[in-house]
């Protein structure tokens, strides 16, 4: 297991990478922050037989949390010369044990992201448990 806590050092999660595959040569990586930095960067990146080769199915979520009139996004996005959103991460955990788990934490929300890619299925799933909210939220997720 490797378990990088981002509230002691504050790693650069935009140089980290992480990597599930489904062992079929399909795979599902990004950055810790989901700010893809490399072409071949992906959710669901499937090889196919036809056509054939490795094909991204699903570039990315945005995935963000609404609660109380307020946003919380737990991905980022580089466009030239910004950093979507603006201001500090709200990832504080990153796990990679059998699958990558995400923790984040915005004042009193506490949210965790699991991303598993089905073995020898291609199959994407990505959970998201909800901790602790002071009031009922929206998740939103917009595929890219």
């Amino acid at each position: 297991m490797i378990r990088i806590d981002c509230n002691e050092s504050e790693p650069p999660k935009i140089d980290r990478e992480w990597l599930e595959t489904d062992g079929r040569g399909g795979y599902a990586s990004s950055t810790l922050g989901g700010c893809h930095t490399r072409r071949y960067h992906g959710l669901l990146v499937a090889n196919l037989t036809a056509p054939e080769g490795r094909h991204v199915l699903l570039s990315k979520l945005e995935d963000s949390l609404l609660v109380e009139g307020e946003e919380h996004f737990f991905t980022s996005h580089r466009y030239p010369s910004v950093l979507f959103p603006p201001g500090p991460s709200l990832l504080r955990e990153f796990i990679l044990d059998i699958l990558p788990r995400f923790t984040y934490r915005a004042g009193e929300i506490c949210l965790q992201k699991s991303v598993l890619l089905v073995r020898n299925r291609g199959i994407l799933l990505i959970r998201y448990d909800l901790d602790r909210s002071p009031k009922a939220g929206l998740l939103r997720l917009k595929p890219f």
